[in-house]
């Protein structure tokens, strides 16, 4: 069968003669149901269909209870766990190897039951799509959240020449055999046909993740207001993102320390700024970020401005958000930011760096502020919205309705629901 590349059509799906639409057998291919963000995304993406009327079936070779989703465990759609013998990496190598071997498991696992896919969604290893495509006859959705073969560790030696064939049958997997490719923003699909420029893919699509915007307009107290300390005149700005040496967290303490150079000593003296994220012992790359942070603060006279919070639960995450005056996000080349769209469907304004994911995201001047990746740029936009509480409500209430309108997960889903359904019905007719 000839495999069509063309983008995705206007056809939304919907029955001849204005019928109700078809409900589709979705199945969704993921290595591991643990809880990162490309775990919360395909998650999402099963809630929201199934919420369509869709009949979703995860496939995945690891879904444990005390490291999953909660909607993972609702009932709102079925998980096979399959593989779940297989590691994940042998000595901490050869993570590619395994990975694909687990989707290659899974890939088989699709054709064994009563569950009969009209079409599959994937992410992350798109190395298996040949063989996907070729035991199903369906159509193959893959979502990148970025080229995995940017992602990878600086190449010397033998790993130069490992990765070279892994890179390749990316190149070639996706090129032939992914029906239609989605991406997490128009940078990321900038970075794809530059990463994979001459070569005939499906024209990329964005769909932008989704955020429960509710669950963050209607936050209470994140139970931690006695870990920040704060006294009844005090304001936080907050920090959320992972402990990771690629966020540049640094950069938000040097701006709190070129802040108190911006206003007031009066005003300074109620500022803290908290910085919470997610933290796993186990990663040296954590524990070193976290200590050279707690350095820095301490090197710059800021060890009673800066809380420290590892690991904060989705309660806690919500109530932050909350209880801050605004968000502060530091990553120099983000994709797209999912902790940025939280902020404003909070009710909170950002300012981020102007690059990337968040050009898309954050409207400049209005629902937060763009800034270059420098300490005194950072520290002009914070000194306005410390020192005027007035812009901060109403850039905040602006990015609230920014994030309803296009950021909210019933946006993402209805997105994702019309691309299914086209990709379905063109591969039909092919």
């Amino acid at each position: 069968m000839e495999r069509s590349s063309h983008g995705v059509g206007a056809e939304d799906g919907t029955g001849k003669g204005g019928s109700a639409p078809r409900r589709l057998k979705i199945a969704i291919l993921h290595p591991e149901l643990g809880i990162g963000g490309a775990e919360r995304l395909m998650v999402d993406a099963a809630v929201e269909l199934s919420a369509l009327g869709h009949d979703v079936r995860i496939f995945t070779a690891r879904h444990d209870p005390g490291r999953s989703f909660p909607e993972t465990f609702t009932g709102r759609f079925s998980i096979a766990v399959r593989g779940r013998s297989v590691p994940g990496a042998v000595l901490n190598r050869f993570r590619a190897v395994f990975s694909i071997l687990r989707m290659l498991l899974l890939s088989l696992a699709t054709r064994v039951g009563q569950f009969k896919p009209d079409v599959f969604l994937c992410d992350l290893v798109p190395h298996v799509l040949p063989l996907l495509q070729w035991i199903t006859a369906k159509p193959v959705v893959f979502y990148c959240h970025y080229p995995d073969l940017l992602l990878t560790p600086v190449r010397q030696g033998a790993y130069t020449w490992y990765r070279v064939f892994f890179d390749r049958l990316e190149k070639r997997a996706m090129m032939l055999h992914a029906d239609q490719i989605l991406v997490n923003s128009e940078f990321t699909a900038k970075i794809f046909r530059d990463t994979f420029q001459g070569s005939k893919f499906p024209e990329p699509s964005v769909v932008y993740p989704g955020v429960p915007v509710e669950r963050f307009a209607s936050g209470s107290p994140s139970g931690l207001e006695a870990s920040i300390q704060l006294e009844p005149d005090d304001l936080f700005i907050l920090s959320l993102n992972r402990f990771d040496p690629r966020k540049n967290l640094g950069l938000a303490i040097e701006s709190l320390n070129c802040l108190r150079l911006q206003i007031s000593p009066e005003s300074f003296s109620h500022v803290r700024l908290v910085m919470a994220g997610g933290y796993e012992e186990s990663l040296p790359e954590n524990r070193d970020v976290l200590a050279d942070l707690r350095s820095l603060a301490q090197r710059l006279g800021l060890p009673d401005r800066v809380v420290f919070l590892k690991s904060v639960t989705d309660e806690q995450r919500a109530g932050l958000l909350e209880g801050c005056r605004c968000l502060v996000y530091t990553s120099p080349d983000e994709h797209f930011g999912i902790g940025i769209v939280e902020g404003m469907a909070a009710g909170r304004p950002v300012v981020a760096v102007n690059r990337g994911g968040p050009l898309e995201t954050i409207v400049d001047g209005e629902t937060g502020f763009l800034r270059e990746n420098e300490p005194e740029a950072f520290a002009r936009a914070l000194a306005l919205l410390v020192t005027e509480p007035g812009l901060a409500d109403r850039m905040g209430a602006a990015g609230r309705l920014r994030a309803q309108q296009l950021f909210s997960r019933e946006v993402f889903g209805r997105r994702l629901d019309v691309i299914l359904r086209s990709v379905v019905n063109r591969y039909t007719r092919d």
